[in-house]
């Protein structure tokens, strides 16, 4: 029997869902609550077969795509950003629609895989595809980002992977459910996935050394100076938005004179020091770069430090690498610029010129803030053969503290998916170290100026992953392919009887 909802019950069923998978996103870290949250509003559908499910599905994907990108507020404004996490949310809510439906009218054998397939597809391609790409980083996997038994997983699937096993939870959860109630029997294949997911973090766990060897030390700073209006007043013109740079002699000293001291205090002696992404300087500005070089030198460590660099007509946000004899060894422009940054006049590198440099204490490859977010940019350094990935950042969106949370995700899953080390100096937080099972071994405070220091090991060998790449997300695509013109020409086929 089917029980009648009214529709304020309905919504308050449909709301739950949301709150709960919003909860579940970085940010908020309540991360086991993802593997259940779809379950109210699941079953409220089939309760409700005379509602659209889209329809349904609103308050739950508006509620979780509101907690999901508050942040959305802080990069395009009040009124823009609000708009576009109601948007987001109608996107959602289509999204698990169309799962829906296709695993109503697929294969019977198919109809627990048909929404997770659906949704993971195009997670995955909003993800990779030009412009989306830039400002919508917000993925069903992220929730599971502090449970690293079960993200091992990433080493072979990449994020297709997670975000998979956490829908197909919701769906075999709720299969279970409605086969007990409807026909009070036990839905094996439903119990089987569940026993599934439980033994690939076991997998996971088993993958994680118990006592990894602190082979490297590397310290990071939070600067801060971006929200420092002293040293914010030292600039011709104001900062707006990612595309600034220092301008004045005395910003550039400014800001290298935070860092500097901060790196000071460190208790230990460290193997890599990595500075914020802030544009400090031009490399050919012989007074602060000969002050970087004289630091490497006093703290005998490699210090990579943001610097613009300009050749011809092009002007690159560059991250760059002293050695501990002061010597520049390494540069490397970032790739993933945003599209304030190409208004500022910034031209994105290429990738053949990411480069990696031996050093005693592993391979070094560099990069620069978003490019952790493009999946093929980190790969492609493992691929050189980096051991160590090092990256100053800048999330400082007016003090926002979900964003660098959410963004400082990517770096703990390409750690993982290419068994690499992780070494992050921000302006706003969160600075971290990563080790190749993607644990954080050092992590900074919010809109705290602060120094940190953590070890890590080397992992030389290459994964699945970043010798294949998405492959298994691909495959993804193309399997939903499948079931969506097999369960049309099956329906076509009916209709026609």
């Amino acid at each position: 029997m089917t029980p009648v909802f009214s529709r304020t019950f309905s919504i308050l069923i449909a709301a739950t869902s949301g709150l709960l998978m919003g909860l579940s996103m970085p940010g908020h870290n309540v991360g086991y609550l993802a593997w259940f949250a779809l379950v109210p509003v699941l079953l409220l559908i089939h309760a409700r077969a005379d509602v659209k499910p889209f329809r349904l599905l609103l308050p739950t994907t508006i509620i979780w795509s509101w907690l999901a990108h508050g942040w959305f507020q802080d990069l395009f404004g009040t009124i823009i950003g609000s708009l576009l996490m109601i948007g987001v949310g109608f996107f959602f809510a289509r999204v698990i629609h169309w799962g829906i439906v296709l695993s109503r009218h697929c294969r019977p054998a198919l109809s627990l895989f048909a929404l997770p397939l659906a949704w993971c597809s195009v997670e995955f391609l909003r993800y990779v595809l030009p412009y989306l790409e830039d400002i919508w980083f917000v993925l069903i996997a992220k929730s599971q980002w502090q449970q690293t038994d079960l993200l091992q997983i990433l080493s072979i699937t990449g994020f297709v992977g997670v975000s998979f096993l956490v829908v197909l939870s919701n769906t075999a959860i709720t299969q279970l459910i409605l086969t007990i109630w409807q026909r009070k029997a036990i839905h094996k294949p439903a119990i089987a996935y569940l026993i599934l997911i439980a033994g690939l973090a076991y997998w996971g766990q088993q993958q994680i050394p118990a006592n990894l060897p602190a082979t490297v030390n590397i310290a990071a700073t939070v600067d801060l100076t971006n929200q420092d209006p002293t040293i914010q007043a030292l600039a011709l013109k104001p900062m707006d938005g990612e595309g600034y740079w220092a301008d004045t002699q005395a910003m550039s000293q400014a800001i290298f004179d935070v860092n500097a001291a901060l790196t000071k205090t460190l208790k230990q002696p460290s193997n890599f020091i990595v500075w914020p992404e802030n544009e400090m300087a031009t490399i050919d500005n012989t007074v602060i770069v000969s002050q970087l070089q004289a630091l490497a030198r006093q703290q005998n460590s490699y210090l990579v430090a943001d610097l613009v660099w300009r050749e011809g007509d092009d002007q690159y946000d560059t991250a760059v690498m002293f050695d501990p004899k002061g010597n520049e060894v390494l540069r490397t422009p970032k790739i993933a610029i945003t599209f304030r940054e190409k208004q500022f006049g910034f031209t994105p590198g290429k990738a053949e010129d990411m480069k990696v440099v031996a050093t005693p204490f592993g391979n070094v490859g560099l990069g620069v803030c978003f490019d952790r977010h493009r999946l093929w940019i980190s790969r492609a350094l493992k691929q050189h053969g980096a051991d160590i990935i090092l990256m100053p950042v800048d999330d400082d969106f007016k003090g926002n503290k979900q964003l660098p949370l959410l963004h400082a995700t990517d770096s703990v899953f390409r750690a993982i998916e290419n068994r690499v080390t992780y070494g992050l100096g921000t302006t706003s937080g969160v600075s971290m170290v990563i080790n190749p099972y993607g644990q954080i071994t050092a992590r900074s405070h919010f809109n705290q100026r602060e120094v940190i220091q953590g070890t890590s090991s080397i992992h030389p060998d290459s994964t699945f992953y970043s010798r294949n790449g998405d492959i298994i997300a691909w495959l993804m695509c193309l399997v939903t392919l499948a079931i969506i013109i097999d369960t049309r020409r099956r329906f076509k086929l009916r209709r026609v009887d």
